[in-house]
């Protein structure tokens, strides 16, 4: 058995399944965790290109999968972020069912879930471009739906995706051509800075971040908190998958000083959008920006212990973006007038809610005794 075919394809089957019985929410909730639960433990237990016994029969876990020329491997290191994805997607789908989500959103997570599976897994790396702009395709069908009918988020992070994609297919291209005349160093050049646009594109450096106050304001709180978190995370995957297969990219100062320039410019410049925000959807999407942008940061300073600090960042974020894409939610029950009046008046009657709002808020602003907090202080 091929462990990136299963990791693949059962996604895919559980997402028809789920749309098939999509008037039974309940279902598709339990179909959905199961799934995710069954992948967790097999990333975790399954032990890789080794025979075992399984009720009886011998099993072989294979890691890798061809499939029309092309292979999809999976190796050690992915363990511990496929087990941090697919529990971060099962949180998901338990918080979907509390905010009542459209009968979309479990098909469509699933879905996006074996693609990024196919992002994480695909060799050569330029294919992976491919399933980035599916994935983003993918997106706008949650994105927007008949309570939350404006279509310029969508449209706008399409338009983003589809900007830095082709970049990414040309730095293929320029590799496909160093391999034949190896000494040509300047097609390295060439991919490394393509690779890093499309990256930065990719990753919604500054200006490419727009779409994401337009998201978490006018899209449903805990599907922007899908996208900004999970989704986004599968691009950085696949730079931290490009960075562990080619040593010319891992030694390139200038593109670890991009990162470092990057990350603090959205930084900055999310913090000055900040400060004159009523929305709550805009203060969220601009945390957000400020939050990607110290996890570039860590990366771009390249210390002993920037992995670290990049997933501790990485792991408040998400599960404080769910808090907060619950508690809107929850509070303002879609209705569209997200702003810091307005959930006033709902204090009294929603407090819990209310709370977790604000929790949410403070540790995505790594305030001092909240979650984000430590990784901040760490990166200082």
């Amino acid at each position: 058995m091929s462990l990136p075919m299963v990791m693949i394809v059962a996604p895919i089957v559980v997402a028809v399944g789920t749309y098939i019985l999509r008037r039974f929410v309940w279902i598709q909730l339990i179909l959905s965790c199961t799934t995710m639960l069954f992948l967790s433990l097999l990333a975790q237990k399954a032990p890789i290109d080794q025979m075992v016994v399984v009720f009886g029969r011998d099993m072989y876990f294979g890691s890798s999968w061809a499939i029309l020329g092309r292979a999809f491997v999976m190796v050690n290191h992915d363990i511990q972020l496929l087990t941090f994805l697919f529990i971060s997607v099962l949180i998901f789908f338990v918080c979907g069912a509390l905010v009542s989500v459209g009968f979309m959103f479990y098909p469509i997570l699933l879905g996006l879930v074996a693609i990024i599976m196919a992002i994480i897994f695909v060799q050569p790396f330029v294919y992976a471009a491919l399933f980035i702009q599916l994935m983003a395709v993918l997106c706008v069908f949650i994105m927007t739906d008949k309570i939350y009918d404006n279509i310029k988020a969508s449209l706008r992070y399409l338009s983003f995706v589809s900007i830095g994609v082709p970049f990414i297919l040309m730095a293929g291209w320029q590799l496909e051509m160093f391999q034949v005349t190896p000494d040509n160093t300047d097609l390295l050049v060439n991919a490394s800075w393509m690779l890093g646009v499309g990256i930065f594109v990719l990753l919604g450096v500054v200006p490419f971040h727009t779409w994401m106050p337009i998201l978490s304001r006018r899209s449903s709180p805990i599907v922007a908190s899908f996208v900004i978190s999970i989704v986004q995370l599968a691009i950085l995957f696949f730079l931290v998958d490009i960075l562990v297969e080619f040593e010319w990219m891992r030694n390139n100062l200038q593109f670890f000083s991009a990162l470092l320039f990057c990350g603090i410019f959205m930084a900055l410049i999310g913090g000055i959008f900040i400060l004159n925000q009523e929305n709550i959807g805009n203060i969220m999407g601009y945390s957000a920006l400020i939050d990607w942008g110290c996890t570039l940061v860590a990366i771009g300073l390249r210390l002993p212990e920037s992995i670290g600090i990049a997933t501790m960042i990485i792991s408040t974020r998400v599960l404080s973006l769910i808090v907060w894409g619950v508690g809107v939610s929850s509070v303002f029950n879609n209705d569209n007038n997200k702003t810091i009046h307005n959930m006033q008046n709902h204090m009294k009657s929603k407090p819990y809610s209310t709370i977790a709002i604000f929790v949410a808020g403070m540790s995505l602003g790594a305030m001092p005794l909240f979650a984000g907090f430590p990784a901040r202080w760490a990166l200082v």
